[in-house]
């Protein structure tokens, strides 16, 4: 059961303090050799956050973060917000032009970072409006020295632990922002999300009891901890359960299940193209042994879902929701629809289906998902430094998604797609992912995303990029049959293009954007043109 917390004791710190003092000496980081207990996080993020507060950051200052998955980041993660300063942990894939404008766009007092990273630094170092001071993590002290052309301040980050152990006396309130986590950018340049300290005890609470942790749970995250899926839906609901985490390095489709078993992890959070990826694994007679209970699920496929779940003995849980919107619809323990997600959480959130003026469509019929908090400070603040990007995510007072999805006869909220990755094509809106899931069921084709490319009448083309598996042929002639068999005329793909692999983010979802930038190459198969021209194709 987890734990109960009222008005300002909704605080990162408030919550880390309390349990600790419970909990010294129990293991709350498993980190390959590593152990951090609850004591010891309690203690060190104390001296952390006075060292910062030592070295100028004020309250309301942004902090930003580039490391590995590490120890030292969970450190940092509570030690900022300890100091009531902001978080900014910085995307560990991010080049020239996103780094600046990470970097830019928060302003940071102070910039940890990783030394594997200072080569990148250096690289942008006279593209940065104003130089943050750096607290660099070192791993062994025969690493290269970067020497930079501006004065930077740097300083070591073991001088962090030089900091008084006593609470640090700065007034944290339950509705000041923690942290500002950037989008991924897919149409244009990331935008960061200013999220409240309540906001992150509400997803610690609902994970928590979606879950039904308990102190005995250890829950594994392998996803990119700069990411709100590692810190806010596996530490933090493991923190309110009086639980531990299981941090690795990275995600590794081979190494997955022997980590799990390594550590004892009982649950962990899952999402997209992850159990397809594991799906794929060589089966093992010890597939289905191992402590894990449960997976935290969003956006599987539904062709897998019931297959992974057989196949390795673990529960789905799903859920729907983004970092700007909370997670506004759950499936209770024990239950999972094909293709459904669940209930709304109407104890937090109300929650519409509605068309472009935002008139709520009938049910059953696909819109935008749109949202609206019953309590406050449980929803984003804000865009940082970007009002106009706000206001329009809060059009007429009701957070829009820009996802599409509908309620069925039992109010389950069913997930359709991306609103701008929708197809409208000869007056039929089309779901990509139903048109992905067919081509999917195809023996030979491995993975496949559906993006709409502009057409010479207007509105949209559907086309189709795929993965073959190994091994495995397929002309583009006998895919486009295999889809006049299966959909309907006006879903069928005009174009096929077949890629050794699909550009993806950290967490495994395709990025889309990038293959709509690429739109018609010379490698695309247009159905039309080999009609036209049987001999060409």
């Amino acid at each position: 059961m987890a734990r109960e917390y009222w008005g300002d004791q909704r605080t990162l710190g408030y919550m880390l303090h309390d349990v600790a003092k419970d909990n010294l000496n129990k293991v709350f980081v498993f980190f390959k050799e590593e152990k951090v207990t609850y004591g010891e996080l309690d203690e060190k993020t104390n001296r952390m956050a006075n060292a910062l507060l030592t070295m100028g950051v004020k309250k309301g200052d942004r902090v930003a973060v580039m490391l590995p998955n590490c120890t030292e980041f969970v450190f940092v993660q509570f030690a900022v917000a300890k100091a009531g300063a902001i978080q900014t942990p910085l995307n560990t894939g991010a080049r020239e032009r996103q780094l600046t404008h990470f970097i830019n766009n928060s302003d940071p007092e102070i910039l940890i970072i990783d030394q594997q990273y200072l080569p990148l630094l250096k690289g942008i170092e006279d593209t940065i409006d104003r130089l943050p001071k750096l607290i660099v993590v070192s791993r062994t002290p025969q690493e290269e020295k970067i020497t930079f052309r501006r004065s930077f301040d740097v300083t070591p980050f073991q001088k962090l632990f030089e900091g008084s152990p006593e609470l640090p006396r700065v007034e944290v309130k339950r509705t000041d922002p923690v942290d500002i986590l950037y989008t991924s950018g897919t149409t244009g340049l990331p935008k960061g999300v200013l999220l409240s300290h309540n906001h992150h005890w509400l997803f610690a609470a609902l994970y928590a009891e979606m879950g039904r942790l308990n102190p005995q749970d250890i829950m594994y995250t392998y996803l990119p901890y700069f990411h709100g899926l590692s810190q806010m839906m596996c530490t933090l609901p493991a923190l309110m359960a009086e639980a531990s985490i299981a941090l690795s390095e990275r995600f590794s489709a081979s190494r997955f299940w022997d980590e799990v078993r390594r550590y004892g992890a009982t649950t962990t959070q899952t999402l997209f193209a992850i159990p397809s990826i594991l799906m794929k694994q060589p089966e093992k007679p010890n597939d289905a042994d191992h402590p894990m209970k449960f997976m935290f699920c969003s956006g599987i496929s539904p062709e897998i879902a019931f297959a992974f779940q057989k196949r390795f003995h673990v529960m789905l849980l799903n859920q729907y929701g983004m970092t700007e919107s909370h997670t506004v619809a759950y499936a209770p323990y024990g239950e999972f629809r094909l293709g459904a997600v669940g209930p709304i959480n109407k104890r937090y959130f109300e929650v519409k289906i509605v068309d472009e003026e935002d008139e709520e469509v009938a049910r059953g019929a696909v819109g935008e998902i749109i949202s609206r908090a019953k309590q406050p400070h449980t929803q984003m603040i804000g865009y940082w430094k970007n009002p106009e990007a706000t206001l329009e995510m809060f059009k007429n007072q009701w957070l829009h998604s820009g996802d599409l999805g509908y309620l069925d006869e039992n109010q389950w909220l069913h997930f359709v797609g991306r609103k701008k990755e929708g197809i409208r094509r000869r007056g039929e809106f089309i779901s990509p992912s139903d048109v992905e899931s067919e081509i999917t069921m195809h023996p030979s084709v491995d993975e496949c995303a559906a993006i709409a490319v502009p057409s010479e009448l207007g509105e949209d083309e559907v086309k189709v990029v795929i993965v073959l598996k190994k091994g495995k042929k397929l002309s583009h002639p006998e895919l486009f049959a295999y889809c006049k068999e299966r959909m309907p005329k006006y879903m069928v793909p005009r174009y096929i293009e077949i890629k050794e692999a699909l550009p993806k983010t950290e967490t495994e979802r395709v990025q889309k954007v990038k293959l709509k930038e690429e739109g018609i190459t010379p490698d695309t198969w247009d159905s039309e043109k080999a009609q036209a021209d049987p001999k060409k194709s």
